[in-house]
């Protein structure tokens, strides 16, 4: 999952996308240096990002250089899948599907403060060392928390994510300030 990520962010540029999701809930451990909750099995090669619409296209492109297939979306609140099969002759072989929520189009809570507040982390695997644009840590609160009114599958899930990112907060009064 991560050398998606870590493809994502030479191919996008920073401005038009964010991390969002456990994955960033682990960089923000990592930053913090405190180690995430245990992640979940739904969020085993799983990846979620959230964009604008004028940038889909480019994030849609993307994906398709990275051997991904798109899922048209459906329903009432369009959500764009992207999935790629386990491939056995790289170094990641698990099978991955990446969701992308657009800001103004998908009904997804917290994706809006999620991409205008982003911050980049710098992200070492290997020899690689890109930027990775995800939400500060305010923001990623607000979505982590949006999210467990939201999904059925496992809402407790973005519940300790929530507990855990407050607990990496330094300055409370700071962030009290910063909420809108």
């Amino acid at each position: 999952l991560w050398d998606t990520i870590l493809d994502l962010s030479l191919l996008l540029q920073d401005e038009s996308w964010a991390l969002v999701g456990g994955q960033t809930v682990v960089a923000h451990g990592l930053a913090h240096h405190a180690i995430a909750p245990r992640m979940t099995r739904k969020s085993d090669g799983t990846g979620c990002l959230v964009t604008s619409a004028e940038s889909m296209h480019a994030v849609t492109r993307s994906m398709r250089d990275l051997g991904f297939s798109v899922e048209k979306p459906n329903g009432p609140d369009p959500l764009y899948r992207f999935v790629r099969d386990a491939d056995q002759t790289s170094a990641d072989t698990s099978a991955q599907v990446w969701t992308a929520h657009v800001v103004g189009v998908t009904e997804h809570l917290g994706g809006d403060q999620a991409l205008a507040r982003r911050v980049p982390y710098q992200v070492t695997k290997g020899l690689r060392s890109p930027w990775v644009p995800v939400p500060d840590l305010i923001s990623t609160i607000v979505y982590e928390a949006a999210q467990f009114n939201t999904d059925t599958a496992e809402p407790f899930a973005h519940a300790r994510d929530t507990a855990f990112l407050v607990s990496l907060i330094s300055d409370p009064d700071k962030e009290r300030a910063r909420l809108t």
